[in-house]
């Protein structure tokens, strides 16, 4: 390994240290992996649908793909890495459920996995301020 693979390795684990929060990356039909990720702020767009207002939710988050760039937990222990991410997964992130929409970008280190989640949103309707006390 060259010197500056080594150096960059060592790096890219203090990027996990300081700036990742742990998410839980889910394949299609597989277990749930916890893992750490560098996550974006949540881009939230609003749209008419035929079924009324639909909300979409982005984010982007960056999840390591080696175990030198994932590195060790304050315990000492290595953190899990996911060297190949797939698009028909799902991604936790506080509990809440975000598909896989795309693979961003994936260097030697690091892939960049954009998410997205829908949901409704209503504007009003007959009885709306009554039901929802």
């Amino acid at each position: 390994m060259a010197i500056f693979d080594e150096l960059y390795a060592a790096g890219a684990a203090m990027l996990m240290d300081y700036l990742a929060a742990e998410v839980t990356y889910t394949p299609a039909g597989g277990a749930g992996v916890t893992l750490p990720a560098i996550i974006s702020m949540a881009a939230v767009d609003e749209a008419d649908d035929l079924d009324g207002r639909r909300l979409s939710e982005h984010r982007e988050v960056t999840i390591p793909r080696t175990a030198a760039a994932a590195g060790l937990d304050g315990a000492g222990a290595q953190r899990n890495y996911l060297a190949q991410p797939a698009t028909n997964a799902t991604v936790t992130i506080d509990g809440t459920s975000y598909a896989v929409e795309a693979i961003v970008s994936q260097s030697a280190s690091f892939s960049k996995l954009a998410l997205v989640r829908h949901a409704a949103a209503e504007r009003s309707r007959r009885g709306y301020r009554l039901a929802n006390k």
